[in-house]
């Protein structure tokens, strides 16, 4: 009786709440760690994790459907609809855009079709197909791969038999022919001559240009001794991998590596590069710095981009640290551009602590041990990460809106212009409107 006197109480409340949230305004319910939704005029979001999320936003025209993300999305925005099922079903549909318009099905390893700016491809593998504008070919036909192909690239075809071991192809001042690995050449009038025996170690190329000079020459002999010689590089390769250096002449640049890749040492007017690898290296260029120690664990960049500044520091997987200064264009005042300064910190998986010009935010746990800024990041936390966030402090630095929450309900307390609310069990116990200046 006590356990139907309770889902009563959940459900009347449940109901309540639902009924008396505004519509105006986008307002989060969370319901457990596994039950959310937000709702205004133009939005809709219900998640129930980590199984479902449901997303709709009329003013966008779009919506998007995870199940069991990120194993299977669907998601429709306007005229292009995408699907996913992982690992094996992938479609999508964008013929309607004035330009690169594109359309695949791909139900991986069996059925391939595509059809991009009037190249339809549809392969039954690896029993018969017609690829168009795949894998750099104007069109590929296989049949019985790897037993059969055959490519088309301008006016060169060629036929591959047993791929890639047998090619033989031809065309107006073109020819190839490759036996993979004793004997290959590739050879275009006026533009290179290659070929290799016994693959890869021995390889040479020659390039010529427009005025049918060598521009380029290539000589590989692995181990033993290679180079790359044009106008602007020069490379000579012993005994690799213990030794390459390259000059460039016209240029004040020296590069030198012992042992590729443990020690390496570049000089030059815009970039110099100190490397002892696994345990550091110092690259700087221009005014930005890429720096590791004890790789992969350590990094240090401070990055000097074109209207951004960006200062990060990372100790894998523990420590995250990042620092944003970005100027962006002010359409009011085009001479002041505006500075958006963004900050995240982590130590995982405990918490973390971002921050921007409009807000802050404090969360743990926090699963992600790098920035979740971008489409990866934001969906791991929406359909996992919200599961395992025991405890949520954000606060608005412009609207003085505040929201505190452990397990995402259980306990809560949120302020905005108008309202302040607690949150016992999930639903609201206490609402009271306050004035602005509260």
């Amino acid at each position: 009786m006590k356990k139907v006197i309770l889902i009563g109480i959940i459900g009347i409340s449940l109901f309540l709440n639902l009924i008396s949230s505004s519509f105006g305004e986008e307002k989060e319910t969370s319901y457990t760690p596994f039950f959310s939704f937000k709702k205004s005029d133009v939005h809709r979001e219900y998640r129930l994790l980590p199984f479902f999320g449901y997303e709709s936003d009329t003013e966008k025209d779009k919506t998007q459907l995870d199940i069991l993300w990120p194993i299977s999305k669907y998601s429709r925005e306007k005229d292009t609809v995408n699907l996913r099922v992982l690992p094996f079903l992938f479609y999508k549909n964008d013929m309607n855009r004035t330009w690169m318009k594109r359309k695949y099905l791909y139900a991986l390893p069996l059925y391939i079709s595509s059809e991009k700016d009037n190249q339809k491809s549809q392969v039954f593998f690896p029993f018969y197909g017609k690829f168009e504008g795949w894998f750099g070919r104007d069109s590929l036909d296989i049949y019985m791969f790897p037993l059969y192909t055959k490519s088309v690239k301008d006016d060169e075809t060629s036929y591959n038999y047993l791929w890639p071991i047998v090619q033989k192809g031809k065309g107006a001042g073109k020819e190839s022919f490759r036996v993979w690995p004793l004997y290959g050449m590739d050879k275009v009038e006026g533009k290179h001559d290659k070929v290799f025996y016994m693959w890869p170690f021995f390889n040479r190329q020659k390039f010529y240009g427009d005025d049918g000079q060598l521009s380029k020459d290539r000589l590989l002999f692995l181990p033993f001794y290679g180079y790359l010689k044009s106008k602007d590089r020069q490379i000579d390769m012993f005994m690799f991998p213990i030794y390459m250096g390259e000059k460039r002449p016209g240029q004040d640049y020296i590069r030198r590596d012992i042992v590729w890749p443990i020690v390496s040492y570049t000089r030059s007017e815009k970039r110099n590069v100190t490397q002892a690898f696994p345990l550091f290296r110092i690259d700087k260029k221009d005014d930005s710095t890429r720096n590791f120690f004890l790789w992969p664990i350590v990094w240090a960049n401070d990055l000097q981009l074109a209207n951004t500044h960006e200062k990060m520091c990372m100790v894998l997987p523990i420590y995250y640290d990042k620092k944003t200064e970005t100027k962006k264009k002010n359409k009011e005042t085009p001479e002041t551009p505006e500075i958006i300064n963004e900050r995240i910190t982590k130590v995982w998986p405990l918490g973390s602590y971002r921050r921007d010009n409009d807000k802050a935010l404090f969360r743990t746990l926090d699963l992600l041990p790098f920035d979740e800024k971008g489409l990866f990041g934001e969906a791991f936390y929406k359909n996992i990460g919200a599961i395992f966030s025991l405890c949520e402090y954000e606060k608005g630095k412009t609207d003085g809106s505040l929201r505190f929450s452990i397990l995402k309900g259980l306990f809560g307390y949120e302020r905005d212009l108008g309202n302040k609310t607690y949150k016992l069990f999930y639903f609201p116990v206490y609402k009271k409107k306050i004035e602005a200046s509260q």
